[in-house]
């Protein structure tokens, strides 16, 4: 989505969300640093508010085996060092919502690192800063597949 914004107040006002920002003249992603969390701060919610439930840090973060390019104000790396989980979303709209959905409960609440896999078309992940929404070429990816039985489910290494 893109939603034009002078400063940081238009953000708020249009999202209702307080950690919403404007940047280059558009709104961020008010959930980026996660959905549960956001939304229990902002409702003074007491049982997400708690460290254990900052959203698990993921590939489009930047290098979560490493030391470089994580932000640890947005995410954490878990303390269970899970192999990140990879989303592959077909080109409708009800498998991205739903891809979402998997990837909140899994980085939120399960401490699993999860990334949307949309076959090089853009970014789609829920914590996308810019909230992007790209749409994959390709209805089942079934390449993926076969990489992930190839390299025992680690398609990175």
């Amino acid at each position: 989505f893109e939603i034009a914004c002078q400063n940081d107040s238009d953000c708020i006002a249009q999202l209702q969300r307080e950690t919403s920002m404007c940047v280059n003249g558009k709104c961020t992603n008010p959930f980026h640093s996660g959905c549960l969390r956001t939304l229990a701060l902002q409702n003074n919610n007491d049982r997400f508010k708690s460290e254990r439930y900052v959203r698990e840090c993921n590939s489009d973060d930047g290098d979560i085996d490493g030391d470089d390019g994580i932000d640890e104000s947005i995410c954490s790396r878990g303390v269970f060092n899970y192999d990140e989980v990879r989303v592959s979303v077909g080109n409708w709209e009800s498998s991205i919502l739903l891809s979402w959905i998997i990837q909140i409960l899994m980085s939120e609440l399960l401490s699993v690192p999860v990334t949307i896999d949309t076959n090089g078309q853009g970014q789609t992940s829920f914590y996308d800063i810019d909230a992007g929404f790209a749409y994959t070429d390709i209805p089942y990816n079934l390449e993926a597949l076969r990489g992930a039985d190839i390299f025992d489910g680690d398609c990175v290494g």
